[in-house]
């Protein structure tokens, strides 16, 4: 089978999948999220940091599962906006990783050391996603984040496969172009506005900017996971899904851009 027909397929299940969580309610969909989670620690632990899976590991693995749990029993405004600002303050570390850091291995095995780093990391991140759940419109807002994350990533593959001239950090993402993000934007800020105005029964130029500008931030998730795979030295996040890689390769981007996703409908409802 070629690897064309696998990704295809592996995104059908993944899809279908998805679909079924939404039908069956929110709290399959937040079983779905802690699953993700539980993956993404793994990958990140074992492949990335290079961890063996001993005591510290389970350990990790059962805070994770505890913490989420936990987390949406004791839903607060307070306990929201601390984890917010949390993810908020971390992405933008991970930003200052991304553009002022060095392509040496230094600065990323020295993060790797850090205990439970990728258990705080992993941690924020999905309870964010979660967080999207316990809005009355959690389907088409969860739907709407998505077409952000993936129209962004297949809009800059499309564009780039057909205009990309220009590189755009090769150190970090040898085969994207500066065209494709442009495209990829675009994608994102259309597919967004439209998807919006269909579920929502309201439209605004705004919408277009917003979106594209969502899209980019997706985009950076996915340079930050690149940096850090060429940092250590693997090309997938794992081999879990065939033709797509792993977990944590399929959700960089919408991780990252989810926590600006909430403070968009804070702000614009």
């Amino acid at each position: 089978m070629s690897n064309t027909s696998m990704r295809f397929i592996s995104a059908a299940i993944l899809i279908l999948i998805v679909g079924l969580s939404f039908m069956l309610g929110p709290w399959a969909a937040l079983a779905i999220i802690l699953l993700l989670g539980v993956l993404v620690l793994d990958e990140i632990e074992t492949n990335f940091l290079k961890h063996n899976r001993g005591v510290i590991y389970y350990f990790s693995q059962a805070v994770l599962i505890s913490g989420f749990i936990c987390f949406f029993h004791l839903y607060t405004p307070a306990i929201v906006s601390g984890f917010l600002i949390g993810l908020l303050l971390l992405n933008l570390f991970l930003l200052y990783y991304l553009f002022f850091t060095g392509m040496e291995n230094g600065p990323f095995l020295k993060m790797g050391k850090i205990p439970f780093l990728g258990l705080l990391y992993t941690l924020l991140n999905f309870i964010n996603l979660g967080l999207l759940v316990k809005n009355d419109h959690w389907i088409p807002l969860l739907i709407l984040v998505m077409l952000l994350a993936y129209g962004m990533d297949t809009g800059a593959w499309f564009f780039g496969r057909k205009f990309g001239k220009t590189k755009l950090w090769p150190s970090v993402s040898p085969k994207k172009t500066r065209e494709g993000l442009y495209g990829g934007m675009l994608v994102a800020g259309i597919i967004g506005a439209v998807y919006y105005a269909i579920n929502f029964d309201s439209f605004s130029p705004l919408l277009v900017i917003i979106f594209a500008l969502l899209g980019l931030i997706s985009q950076l998730g996915d340079l930050v996971q690149s940096k850090f795979k060429r940092q250590a030295n693997i090309k997938d996040s794992s081999a879990l899904i065939p033709g797509h890689g792993g977990v944590y390769d399929r959700v960089d981007s919408l991780i990252f851009v989810v926590p600006f996703y909430l403070i968009w409908i804070q702000w614009w409802w």
